[in-house]
């Protein structure tokens, strides 16, 4: 677990993060490498990967409101009310968390909003399309946002964000062009 140290240093444990470590995670976390494979599938990834009226036509489950999110889809298509609960969901797919599991910096946390702005963005903007939410769903994850990264919760058209959004037209068309192979079919 890195945090930051008061001259801007990545620390893990006493040890000052090389240059090379900081590049090799701030690439992994933007999606600008493929380091782990579900980090270089962003929000973007997805998002832009929808076309023309197709973006207008979103569903979306929020993990931490999935018993909620997923009621809301069965209403929209016409099911009926509740029809799961928490009890009967199992949402939960991750090992128990210990405390310093879950630790980081103030410092480490507003490099992460950072370093995550424009997903966050992406993330805004899906939110804001998902015809199974109502305006104050999207104002609770918002909230919820606002409080792991205030000022990117808060960013209007990416403003605050450093990077441009990367032009990920050619791994969408890639990716496609190998699940065409491997389907027998194009995935839209």
């Amino acid at each position: 677990q890195g945090l930051i140290d008061s001259k801007g240093n990545v620390l893990i444990g006493d040890d000052i993060v090389r240059d090379e470590c900081q590049t090799i995670a701030y690439e992994a976390v933007t999606g600008r490498k493929g380091y782990l494979v579900h980090w270089s599938f962003n929000y973007q990834y997805y998002f832009d990967a929808l076309e023309g009226p197709t973006r207008d036509r979103i569903v979306v489950i929020r993990n931490e409101h999935m018993v909620e999110d997923w009621n809301s889809i069965e209403r929209l298509m016409g099911g009926r009310n509740n029809i799961v609960s928490g009890l009967n969901f199992p949402h939960d797919n991750s090992h128990e968390k210990n405390e310093t599991e879950k630790f980081l910096s103030d410092g480490s946390r507003r490099a992460l909003c950072q370093a995550s702005c424009n997903d966050i963005y992406v993330y805004k903007s899906i939110l804001r399309r998902g015809k199974n939410l109502k305006p104050e769903d999207v104002e609770e994850s918002l909230a919820e946002l606002r409080n792991i990264c205030p000022k990117e919760a808060d960013t209007v058209d990416r403003e605050g964000c450093h990077d441009a959004l990367p032009d990920i037209e050619r791994k969408i068309k890639r990716d496609r062009v190998v699940l065409e192979e491997y389907s027998g079919k194009l995935i839209y």
